[in-house]
């Protein structure tokens, strides 16, 4: 059979399933198939790239990661390796964590090639982590204008040998690039200090230097004072002549550094901050702490004789500043005054959180905020007719209220599909008729793939559950907190939903009277479900409707009781009795499905029952498959 009698939809199928070496060999099948992949290209959605000539020189590694596994490639021909990276990068559509180029030679043909497929691309490359390393360092600022500046997040530089030196780029303050990330390191040596005055925008530097100047330190003095996102700037030096001075304006004198690290501590004025300053005999430490705490015990100096007003921030810094708080930092600052939350108001920062989980008990509420760069959670709860947030404590108002504006909120500024939503408020009513108000006025229904909840009564459930985006549900999760057993007819109101229609995915942890409801689930492509009476009859349903539709991929029941349990087992050829059957220890039989290379796999164990479409038969080579279930009790009644 040729592969071009197949109609276009086949190929792109055949093309979207190909490793990245078989869609450069496919596009040189013949004109037909390049245009088709032109027109309809494959996606790829790599989290880390990483494109090296230095380890196997002179051969090229390219390293692929995603979330379905690493695929590693080693070329010997360089024009090679420079086209199927320029194919695979066309392809890419989401976000690259981390982008690795490692070759000693800054002029190798590779390299030329990669700088030329991200200047050609229409969208630049969506980048969180750039490393550069070897001398092709040394092009740094050749690359960056072709990455995304809203996600690069980090730059770092290294050297693999010699000692060439970092060379900063006289215009490189005016790259979107270089002034939007927040991270620089480099393992590569600056001549000297005055490179600090282009690295003032980072919160967080660490640095080589060869010769340090008093008056570049002293420019450190600002953002560590003014910024409250800085972070810290750690640098090594080699040579630093003014260093007596430097530690007399700091109250001490070379002979504290003859066996000691001076360690000094300052109040940041209008702020609970520590400034840190920290030097040895060759590294510098600046560090702000927004953990002032942390340092309870030394030796705090309290007025530093500065003076600062956040207010006098022109509107874009405060914007820049409210973009990077924390979750509570963004509450907070609406609070300062009246400009400020008009400010917010008219320019929202927005949040892009991946995973968002709501926990409520009596006299606390846990609220957890995840997203790709952070993990945020507070505890909000009572402590004497006050709210207590982790150790923060507001006076006279009460945790739930609080945490219901924080969430509300946070949720407000919510850009991108949430990949799980989970709540849990059994016990706080308040809060879950909050939450639903809050979801409710909306403009659009709140997106997320993955939906879990936990509660005390199913109207709850039904009342959240239609408050979020069909369109992007997928997986739901209904757990109860008692021991209970609901009427089939329960489902009934479920059913009406556009939401429980179109998810594909569903674990119903509430015992439903018997398994007469199972064909009300087959739209579901996986479930996981409990029952109390188990029934021959609906197994066999279920039997047939695994041979029908390949879109069925797992079924699992728990139960207490299977009067026909012998029996089932009996007809699929079980040599088992049910007596003899355990908890945790599956007895299973492997059918060949007709006209198909697909397995059916029918399990058993002590109260749960399971069918299990397997694609992939090869997996199971060597298995007891049994090819004709033609001569199988079980599928002939």
């Amino acid at each position: 059979m040729s592969l071009l009698v197949l109609h276009d939809d086949n190929l792109l199928e055949i093309a979207g399933k190909l490793n990245l070496r078989g869609i450069s060999v496919l596009r040189k099948v013949n004109q037909r198939l390049r245009n088709l992949l032109d027109l309809r290209p494959p996606i790829n959605n790599f989290t880390k790239i990483s494109i090296g000539g230095r380890i196997y020189y002179p051969r090229t590694q390219v390293i692929y990661e995603s979330a379905t596994g690493t695929e590693t490639i080693l070329y010997d021909d360089k024009d090679q390796a420079g086209r199927d990276f320029e194919l695979n990068i066309r392809y890419q559509k989401g976000l690259v964590n981390e982008f690795s180029i490692d070759f000693q030679d800054a002029e190798d043909p590779v390299v030329e090639k990669i700088h030329e497929t991200l200047k050609s691309r229409n969208k630049k490359l969506r980048v969180k982590d750039i490393l550069m390393q070897g001398n092709v360092q040394q092009k740094l600022f050749e690359f960056l204008p072709f990455l995304d500046p809203t996600s690069l997040k980090m730059i770092a530089t290294f050297k693999s040998k010699g000692n060439e030196m970092q060379q900063l780029d006289d215009n490189c303050m005016q790259l979107e690039q270089w002034n939007s990330a927040e991270e620089f390191f480099s393992g590569c040596t600056f001549e000297s200090s005055a490179c600090f005055s282009r690295l003032l925008n980072f919160r967080q530097v660490n640095i080589w230097v060869n010769e340090i100047r008093l008056e570049d330190v002293l420019l450190l003095r600002k953002p560590s004072l003014s910024n409250p996102l800085f972070r810290y700037v750690y640098f090594y030096f080699t040579v630093f002549p003014e260093l007596d001075e430097f530690l007399r304006l700091l109250g001490n004198s070379l002979a504290d550094l003859t066996n000691n690290i001076v360690a000094k501590y300052f109040r940041i004025p209008n702020s609970t901050d520590v400034l840190l300053i920290r030097i040895s005999r060759n590294c510098c430490y600046f560090c702000r702490s927004p953990e002032a705490k942390r340092f309870a015990g030394w030796e705090l100096i309290e007025d530093i004789g500065t003076k600062m007003n956040l207010l006098d921030l022109t509107d874009d810094d405060l914007l820049v500043i409210a973009g990077k708080l924390d979750l509570r930092g963004i509450t907070n600052l609406c609070k300062v005054n009246q400009r400020l939350r008009n400010l917010i108001d008219l320019r929202p920062p927005t949040n892009n959180f991946a995973s968002i989980s709501l926990l409520a008990s009596v006299g606390y509420t846990i609220v957890r905020f995840r997203s790709p760069f952070e993990r945020v959670s507070n505890v909000y709860q009572t402590d004497d007719q006050n709210c207590q947030i982790n150790l923060n404590t507001l006076v006279r108002q009460d945790f739930r209220e609080v945490c219901c504006r924080d969430f509300e909120l946070n949720i407000r500024y919510q850009k991108g599909v949430l990949n799980y939503l989970h709540v849990d408020l059994k016990a706080e009513n308040l809060v879950f008729e909050k939450i639903c108000q809050i979801l409710r006025s909306r403009n659009r229904k709140l997106q997320a793939t993955g939906f879990t909840v936990m509660l005390d009564n199913l109207p709850k459930v039904f009342e959240i559950l239609q408050l979020l985006d069909p369109n992007t549900l997928k997986r739901i999760g209904i757990l109860w907190f008692e021991e209970v057993t609901m009427s089939i007819s329960s489902l009934d109101e479920y059913e009406q939903l556009e939401q429980w229609r179109n998810a594909e995915e569903l674990d119903y942890k509430i015992r439903l009277e018997s398994s007469e409801c199972f064909h009300r689930f087959l739209h579901f492509r996986n479930v996981t479900i409990r029952v109390d009476t188990l029934y021959l009859k609906d197994l066999l349903m279920l039997r047939d409707a695994f041979l029908a539709n390949p879109q069925i991929q797992k079924f699992k029941s728990y139960f207490l009781k299977f009067p026909e349990l012998q029996e089932s087992m009996d007809l699929l050829g079980m040599e088992k009795d049910s007596e003899d059957l355990e908890e945790d220890k599956f007895s299973e039989m492997y059918f060949r499905i007709p006209n198909s290379s697909d397995v059916l796999a029918i399990g058993v164990c002590l109260n749960f029952f399971k069918f299990v479409r397997l694609v992939v038969a090869e997996k199971y080579a060597g298995k007891n498959v049994i090819e004709d279930i033609g001569e199988v009790g079980f599928f002939q009644r």
